[in-house]
């Protein structure tokens, strides 16, 4: 059986008007939510600038008056919004096929294919979550390049190559412009620090009104889909030294589903949980959260129609070379410090802490420090 996805039928639901007030106001609510207080006594300022290109482009950028810019294109809201429109269709209408059951049936949570999306969330529901936490989390996400301050480190450690147009970070797919050496390691440590710092922010907002297994779901879903974007058309294995200016996508949901379950296992935190099980069941929800999502990018847009080696690379318990996580370590040890001292926020309780080279891009135990 062929599985195609009708792109013209999908443009007619993209009412982009409408999807980019949307994300100006989830930004917004976000700026105040999680900016305000941060900036409220300091000379600096924050403001989002939005990008007028339909490609997806989001960045960190110190203007020349000091002013701390968050940009965001109108390519990101849109490919936030079709992917929070079209994969929760397709869990309705292609995942339940039984070319699936071999994916679904490895899976401890869920109804394996028959009912891909969690119990009593709809797909119209699904849509909205993700819109909401994904727009939120990649602000969050800039925002963690500021406050941690990359662009100075960068500066102050004389690689500025790293940086767009040295002055800033920008996220976005992968290009022909390839870092390497120190500064692919700096700036895939820096990667990794920021997913830390934003999903550590967005958690603790979220508990404040309970997560329920569906929010979960959502959020691990989208944080996948947006890893996945982010690494463009690089090879799917993780190489022997870092490369590029993005780590491997199935690092960053390792690193990332750590951070949550970290959360998860605080005891201030287990009770917000809207479920019994805590971690082991987080973990089962993300795990088929990463699972649906992988599947519904290669199908949509890699045209494939059965299962890839990179799913196993994504899903699975990741072989990170000694040699990359080893790189890694030694940069974020280098930098750690002063990124601490100089923060602009909270401080370390958000800063990201490995304590061993062994815990990058692997799957950790919730209370070992990622």
């Amino acid at each position: 059986m062929s599985f195609r996805f009708d792109r013209a039928a999908e443009e007619q639901f993209l009412n982009k008007p409408v999807i980019l007030e949307v994300a100006r106001q989830c930004v917004e609510f976000a700026k105040k939510g999680y900016s305000d207080r941060h900036y409220k006594n300091r000379e600096i300022k924050c403001q989002v600038s939005w990008v007028p290109t339909e490609a997806f482009r989001a960045g960190a950028y110190v203007i020349d008056d000091g002013t701390h810019q968050v940009r965001l294109s109108y390519g990101s809201a849109i490919d936030i919004y079709r992917d929070a429109f079209v994969l929760p269709e397709t869990c309705r209408r292609v995942l339940i096929q039984p070319e699936f059951d071999p994916i679904f049936n490895l899976l401890s949570y869920g109804n394996d294919r028959q009912d891909v999306l969690p119990a009593g969330l709809t797909p119209e529901d699904a849509k909205i979550t993700i819109i909401r936490l994904m727009t939120t989390w990649l602000f969050l996400h800039e925002q963690a390049h500021l406050l941690q301050r990359h662009g100075e480190i960068a500066k102050a450690e004389g690689i500025t190559e790293l940086l767009s147009h040295d002055t800033g970070i920008e996220d976005a797919p992968a290009d022909d412009h390839e870092l390497k050496d120190r500064s692919a390691s700096v700036r895939h440590a820096f990667e990794f620090a920021a997913d830390y710092e934003a999903i550590t922010h967005l958690l603790m907002a979220e508990s404040i009104g309970g997560i329920s297994e569906a929010t979960l779901w959502c959020l691990a879903t989208g944080l996948m889909c947006m890893f996945r974007r982010f690494y463009g058309s690089s090879s799917a294995t993780i190489g022997e030294t870092p490369r590029g200016s993005h780590p491997h996508p199935g690092a960053r949901m390792r690193m990332t589903m750590n951070r949550i379950e970290q959360i998860f296992a605080l005891p201030d935190f287990a009770p917000t949980a809207k479920w019994a099980g805590g971690t082991k069941q987080a973990r089962a929800v993300m795990d088929h959260a990463v699972y649906t999502a992988d599947v519904f990018w290669h199908l949509r847009y890699l045209g494939l129609d059965a299962r890839t080696p990179f799913l196993d690379v994504v899903v699975s318990n990741l072989a990170v070379p000694p040699s990359y996580q080893r790189d890694i370590f030694d940069a974020w040890r280098s930098v750690r410090a002063d990124i601490v001292s100089g923060h602009l926020g909270v401080g370390e309780g958000v800063v990201m802490f490995l304590r061993a080279p062994s815990v990058v891009g692997v799957r950790a135990e919730p209370f070992a420090s990622v």
